[in-house]
């Protein structure tokens, strides 16, 4: 169960001043407020952040979002676990959490400790495998209603792909991953899984097309060799 997020507000009540307190207390704030003013400048640093933190909001509809990386199911037909499997000079796990750098929060989710990997896993809280285990356990733990969800094995999306996913709150038309879900969803998520059904398929409200060549999937050795000389090197 979700823990409860309080909020709490107040409101301060002045007392009436006297006319000479009223001119001291002006006084006062009008030398608080110059020293303020010049101790308080916005460094060009500061203003090329806020300004990418706009922009990035603008470029997803306004919201911010919860990016969900899916370090990995069973790989078997991989042979090996794919979030450790090189491509372009880095693990795909390292080369999907970059993706979703841009994201106001990120989680990854999986087997934790199963794996050796540069960011913290939330564990999905089974031992099954399937995606599905693991949208639950990030809708329960994010904190934004937008959750962006990204499997390990999909290593050529890119961050415009990813954004407009998010704007139209949509999956693609090759299937349920990547794609956006709601926190709110978290009752039927788990609904499914009581039932027993295990997909994805028929969660998502709305599809948008993507280019495919973008939506790649890893499952073989052989599919990651394909993506050697497309895929680009980290910066």
């Amino acid at each position: 169960m979700r823990p409860i997020r309080y909020a709490t507000s107040g409101a301060f009540v002045r007392a009436p001043l006297s006319c000479a307190a009223t001119r001291a207390t002006s006084s006062s704030v009008a030398s608080v407020a110059a020293s303020s003013s010049s101790d308080s400048r916005v460094t060009p640093e500061a203003s090329a952040s806020a300004s990418a933190a706009r922009e990035s909001q603008a470029s997803t509809g306004g919201d911010s979002v919860t990016g969900v990386l899916l370090v990995g199911g069973a790989s078997r037909r991989f042979g090996s676990p794919k979030a450790l499997a090189l491509l372009g000079g880095e693990t795909l796990a390292e080369r999907a959490w970059r993706s979703l750098a841009w994201c106001e929060e990120r989680l990854g989710v999986g087997k934790a400790g199963a794996l050796e990997l540069p960011f913290p896993v939330l564990d999905d809280g089974t031992d099954d495998h399937a995606p599905i285990f693991g949208l639950r356990a990030a809708l329960a733990a994010a904190r934004h209603e937008l959750c962006l969800v990204l499997p390990v094995d999909v290593p050529l999306v890119t961050e415009e792909a990813l954004r407009t996913l998010v704007r139209e709150r949509a999956v693609p038309q090759t299937g349920p991953l990547p794609g956006v879900y709601l926190r709110s969803q978290l009752p039927d998520v788990e609904a499914r899984i009581e039932r027993g059904e295990l997909t994805l398929r028929g969660l998502a409200r709305r599809t948008v097309t993507l280019d495919e060549r973008l939506l790649a999937n890893v499952n073989t050795p052989a599919d990651l060799a394909a993506l050697e000389h497309v895929a680009k090197p980290p910066k």
